[in-house]
């Protein structure tokens, strides 16, 4: 018994070993500022693409009007693929989606938005994320064509 005690000891200790020199490997690499590219990829970067405008659909799989809107915004959202525009929701749909919506809204500051409509489901808002100003509410009543053309808008300004 005392024996598998000390290699379990042994072999914890290789293991933390191993976590720890994989740390510190980690992070010499990030002082030294070494770049580090999968293979088979360009060294090249791209600029990171930050969104001008978020989509937030409030939702809910019991909302009757999310059921009618949902589908209308999944159709055009290829259209404006490489525009400026995140497409994202919060699921109210129960307490557990509720609290991670919340806590989601929070961390990437849409907290006094979400906050603001969090009772309320079936609509989604156009906002600047520069100033995290609400431009527009698209809800089930708008078609296509409305809700294409009020997305263009936000973009433009």
């Amino acid at each position: 018994m005392q024996n598998f005690v000390e290699r379990t000891t042994l072999t914890q200790g290789v293991i933390i070993m191993k976590r720890s020199s994989s740390f510190i490997l980690c992070a010499l690499l990030l002082v030294l500022g070494v770049t580090i590219v999968q293979p088979g990829s360009s060294n090249q970067t791209e600029p990171l693409q930050i969104p001008k405008v978020i989509g937030l659909l409030f939702y809910a799989d019991w909302c009757g009007s999310c059921k009618i809107l949902e589908p209308k915004i999944n159709a055009l959202k290829k259209e404006f693929a490489g525009e400026p525009i995140l497409f994202t929701r919060v699921d109210l749909s129960d307490d557990f989606t509720k609290e991670q919506s919340k806590l989601f809204a929070n961390w990437v500051g849409l907290g006094d938005i979400f906050h603001a409509n969090n009772a309320k489901t079936g609509f989604m808002l156009l906002i600047q994320r520069q100033d995290m100003k609400v431009l527009s509410k698209l809800v089930k009543t708008n078609t296509e064509d409305e809700i294409r053309a009020e997305i263009r808008k936000t973009l433009v300004n």
